[in-house]
């Protein structure tokens, strides 16, 4: 890949480099340090900050593994590496294209062979009716399935009741866990039927089933919860802002993101209880798995925690202009503030 195939963006929150599938490791290295180190305004201050030799030494472990990565995969983790010298958030590496898809997901047809588990819906009801405790045993809803579990033996088979991926067919087999003398053993097969093995089971209340990273919740029979794992899974799986009074004393405020496209909902969502909000003595954020996004999603939830006057910081660039000399470079800076 050569340099023209990388682009440079330098903005005040986030740093972008975005790059074609082609990879010539060594040649996108040097040409991403050059350019940051020619343009980055906050270049000079981590290496003043840091030190020349501790950048020397970075550089030096960096290049040893750039020259041993052969493709863009290998190539990507590397580059992002050498940049977290500077700083750890705000900068970030990005494809420029997609690359093609080496072993692309197979139809439904070529999965036709799959492993099965046949049981009529309407008799697994039954089954499930008939039984005085609550287990693993169900239906649960993991997006875009239904998968019923039943336990045969020692082990639980998880199988399509419904589907909504070309690749998953009703009756085949999605998941299997077993547990013996406390050791949990589990297998998650994701949508190309690749396998995602893990020793994590956990059941929260009795409508959740936590299986390593995947989090089902039970359709039937659906069975009552208390109400801080009703509440708990609300607010998790929330993509919208909502507010929530927990007592006489207490509200509750759920912001799952502060992305732009949301900054509409969160101030409709506190004009709405803006009475409430001010009679109410305690208010609690959530802001649990909050990506973060743009400071004027959360302007107006600023009034709310300071008493007046408030003191808003503004935001400054520093720029810098290089002159190359074959001895040095002589940096020239302005700034601007707004």
């Amino acid at each position: 890949m050569t340099r023209r195939n990388l682009i440079l963006i330098i903005l005040l929150f986030t740093t972008t480099f975005s790059f074609a599938q082609d990879c010539d490791c060594k040649t996108n290295y040097e040409w991403v340090k050059k350019t940051f180190e020619e343009n980055d305004a906050g270049f000079e201050y981590a290496l003043k900050s840091k030190g020349e030799q501790a950048y020397a030494d970075h550089n030096k472990r960096i290049l040893e593994k750039v020259q041993n990565a052969k493709t863009l995969t290998e190539c990507t983790p590397i580059l992002y590496e050498w940049l977290k010298f500077f700083r750890s958030g705000h900068i970030a590496i990005r494809l420029n294209e997609q690359p093609q898809q080496t072993n692309p997901i197979k139809s439904e047809k070529q999965f036709s062979d799959w492993e099965t588990y046949t049981i009529k819906t309407e008799d697994f009801k039954k089954y499930l009716d008939k039984k005085k405790t609550s287990d693993y045993e169900g239906i649960w809803e993991f997006e875009p399935y239904k998968i019923g579990i039943k336990k045969e033996d020692d082990k639980y088979i998880g199988f399509i009741i419904e589907s909504g991926a070309e690749t998953w067919t009703k009756g085949q087999v999605k998941l299997k866990f077993s547990i013996i003398e406390n050791k949990i053993n589990a297998v998650f097969y994701m949508r190309d039927h690749s396998a995602q093995e893990s020793n994590k089971l956990v059941m929260i209340g009795n409508n959740y089933l936590q299986i390593g990273n995947f989090s089902l919740s039970r359709v039937y029979p659906k069975i009552e919860d208390e109400p801080k794992y009703v509440q708990y899974f609300k607010a998790l799986n929330a993509e919208q802002p909502y507010i929530e009074q927990l007592n006489e004393t207490t509200l509750y405020f759920r912001v799952p993101s502060f992305d732009v496209s949301l900054k509409r909902s969160i101030d409709s969502v506190l004009n709405a209880n803006r009475a409430t909000l001010l009679s109410t003595k305690n208010l609690i954020i959530d802001i649990r798995n909050n990506g973060g996004g743009s400071d004027i999603s959360y302007s107006e939830i600023i009034p709310y925690l300071y008493t007046n006057p408030i003191r808003s910081i503004s935001l400054e660039f520093l720029f810098y202009k290089t002159k190359q000399s074959t001895n040095a470079r002589s940096y020239q800076q302005s700034r601007i503030r707004f």
